[in-house]
């Protein structure tokens, strides 16, 4: 079993203070950095947090305050951390994609230490291009508004579609070809095995094809909007009679 360790923004919106760092201009800037990482179920919880507390010490011990929470509300067991921004040192927390990565493979590798085979796997590599839904339009959503910034592309995507348009933007379309691109290098890997010979290396190849066959096509945020509305005016369709079929019942009754 190949566990999968993901990291996704917190669930709340981040406190934010008026603080003036020495050398610059007085700004707004944010008190903490949360994150949240996520083992697949069947890890043992304790195993989990565990290897999460190892993680968190040898990262941020020493350096910044740090908090953190292990939820068990859902069937993959996942860890809350707050980070104080401000570190013992004066400077601030500031990671960038490279260091979220570090981040991740150092908590795979406390799994793998506690006899857990866990790979810190990027979402491009399992068929994810969707990023997780940021704290504050979920913090909107679960007080029964629509946020806004979705409200603006069901709008635009209405719009494209009374105008019969149907265009990808440049991200979107950077998106399918890099996931085309990784689905043909899983292919080509599993060749490579296949022309081994090994036993071994074949069944691994068999493996390898069947995750790339198995992996969900790439749908992005503006993807899923369109969808809903197809399938809304599909079932509005299919409960609305048409005018003639209620006519020609008129007639059959005269």
């Amino acid at each position: 079993m190949i566990l999968k360790v993901s990291l996704t923004p917190p669930r709340t919106p981040r406190p934010r203070t008026l603080t003036t760092p020495p050398g610059r201009a007085r700004s707004f800037l944010p008190v903490s950095k949360g994150v949240s990482f996520g083992c697949k179920s069947g890890v043992p919880i304790q195993c989990c947090l565990t290897a999460f507390r190892a993680f968190a010490i040898e990262t941020f011990g020493g350096r910044h305050d740090y908090v953190f929470v292990q939820h068990l509300d859902d069937e993959h067991p996942h860890v809350h951390l707050t980070v104080r921004s401000l570190g013992y040192d004066g400077r601030r927390l500031n990671p960038r994609k490279g260091d979220l990565a570090t981040w991740r493979e150092h908590f795979a590798g406390e799994l793998r230490l506690r006899g857990v085979e866990a790979e810190a796997t990027p979402r491009r590599a399992r068929g994810k291009v969707r990023k997780a839904e940021h704290g504050v339009v979920r913090t909107i959503r679960n007080r029964g508004e629509q946020p806004r910034v979705e409200r603006l592309a069901r709008e635009e995507i209405v719009s494209e579609a009374r105008a019969g348009k149907n265009s990808l933007r440049p991200w979107e379309a950077k998106t399918r070809n890099r996931q085309a691109a990784i689905r043909d290098s899983y292919r080509i890997q599993a060749g490579d095995l296949e022309r081994s010979g090994d036993p071994a290396d074949n069944e691994l190849a068999k493996q390898l094809r069947r995750f790339a066959a198995e992996m969900t096509a790439p749908e992005t945020k503006r993807d899923q909007l369109r969808r809903e509305l197809i399938d809304s005016l599909t079932r509005r369709g299919a409960r609305t009679p048409s005018r003639g079929k209620e006519r020609g019942g008129a007639d059959d009754d005269r």
